[in-house]
């Protein structure tokens, strides 16, 4: 146990890859991981491998560039658990291709999650990290 010991983590992007990290590393560290992506087999998957470690997690289906679905997971995560102690703004996505190769549909899309997801995340959960005092924001 940690500097996290008995927090509330909140993970964007938690299902695959450096997100699936964050989780790992949270929960080993003592937090309650909320995993929350658009994936929801991985990050179940996610959620299982931590319980089966002895951590604590639940999985959010969260679709980051959607400011009503962030204001619908902290609201559910906070009605559950009282608090969000750390969030992780971890999810985004990376074109690769050359730029005069790129749509402008890609790009938008690309701002939306790497850009407006940070946003409205941070936007939906400060308040109450606010409220707990307790806050971490990575």
């Amino acid at each position: 146990m940690g500097r996290v010991n008995e927090k509330i983590a909140l993970v964007t992007g938690g299902a695959m890859g450096m997100g699936r990290t964050h989780c790992e590393l949270l929960a080993a560290e003592g937090a309650t991981v909320m995993v929350t992506d658009m994936n929801e087999a991985e990050g179940k998957a996610t959620v299982d491998g931590i319980l089966a470690n002895g951590g604590k997690a639940e999985f959010h289906s969260l679709n980051v560039t959607q400011e009503a679905e962030w204001v619908s997971v902290v609201d559910k995560v906070v009605a559950s658990h009282g608090q969000i102690d750390v969030l992780v703004n971890n999810a985004g996505i990376l074109i690769i291709k050359q730029l005069e190769e790129t749509t402008t549909e890609e790009w938008d899309r690309t701002f939306d999650i790497n850009v407006k997801g940070v946003f409205f995340g941070t936007k939906a959960v400060l308040p109450a990290m606010k409220k707990s005092r307790r806050g971490l924001y990575y």
